[in-house]
């Protein structure tokens, strides 16, 4: 099999899938970062043989049945980082990288601490810590794969946070408190289940996704109870859909609760903190 015949199979195999200009992003980055095929290459070379033909059959079968792309290659960028992620944490998305900006453009470097709660991957923590480099980091979440997949992301890119197994519903806070807290929680109600794609609702871990409880904002409201009243700044992710019920939650407790769009418009972050006096 050459290179140009197996960029036709692919192309084949998975045109039914959606756009095809979507289609054939996914294959690019397929052949460039697993197989070390570059589009030049496709071009130049289109009679070179693939040596991968087994490897690639499996790997088309999976993105068919929307096995993510990400977990195929085993990583996706993050804030310029190479994340390893599997299958016991989410991939890292475009709009968390938003909520690193913000925090990045309103913080200054002097910053203290901070604490990544829900961390997963770590993505957010190892994207902070590459630009607050004197902060001490603490990156917490209660999956045990997560914690492993952290860490090794923390070792591989060899940035100094620390990783520690915590449950932030039902343990209390053994650790300093720090000057700036960060979570990306669960927040996709049951409810919404059934309007998920199916590449994120059969691959990516429910435990992360989901809120196993009626109340949507069970994790926000811990957190804000542990930290705000403390002088912690705290920066969440949000549900859009619960935005506003959050935002009067804050205020009814005497605190401010700055709400920020993500560029396609939706109330997806917030910036918790005391009044100004």
């Amino acid at each position: 099999m050459t290179i140009l015949q197996a960029y036709l199979l692919a192309l084949q195999t998975l045109n039914s899938l959606g756009d095809v200009e979507e289609i054939k992003a996914i294959i690019k980055r397929l052949f460039e970062e697993k197989y070390a095929i570059s589009s030049k290459e496709l071009l130049l070379y289109p009679d070179k043989n693939f040596d991968h033909e087994k490897s690639l059959n499996l790997d088309l079968n999976n993105l068919f049945n929307h096995k993510p792309l990400q977990y195929i290659l085993g990583h996706e960028w993050f804030c310029g980082l190479k994340i390893s992620v599997n299958q016991h944490v989410l991939i890292p998305r475009p709009e968390t990288e938003e909520l690193v900006n913000w925090i990045i453009a309103s913080e200054n470097l002097n910053i203290s601490s901070i604490a990544d709660i829900c961390t997963g991957s770590a993505c957010i923590a190892l994207a902070l810590k590459n630009h607050f480099k004197n902060t001490s980091i603490i990156a917490t979440d209660l999956s045990e794969g997560a914690i492993k997949i952290a860490q090794q992301n923390a070792d591989n890119l060899n940035l100094d946070i620390h990783v520690l197994k915590h449950d932030i519903l039902k343990e209390t806070w053994h650790f300093p408190i720090p000057e700036i807290v960060v979570s990306n929680p669960p927040y996709v109600l049951k409810s919404e289940a059934q309007e998920m794609k199916a590449h994120v609702l059969n691959h990516e871990p429910h435990l992360a996704l989901f809120v196993d409880h009626e109340d949507g904002l069970l994790f926000y409201k811990k957190i804000i109870d542990l930290f705000a009243k403390k002088s912690s700044k705290i920066y969440f992710e949000l549900n859009p859909l619960t935005a506003f019920e959050l935002k009067n939650h804050c205020e009814n407790w005497g605190l401010s609760c700055e709400l920020k769009q993500d560029m396609q418009g939706k109330w997806r972050f917030t910036r918790v903190s005391l009044q100004q006096q």
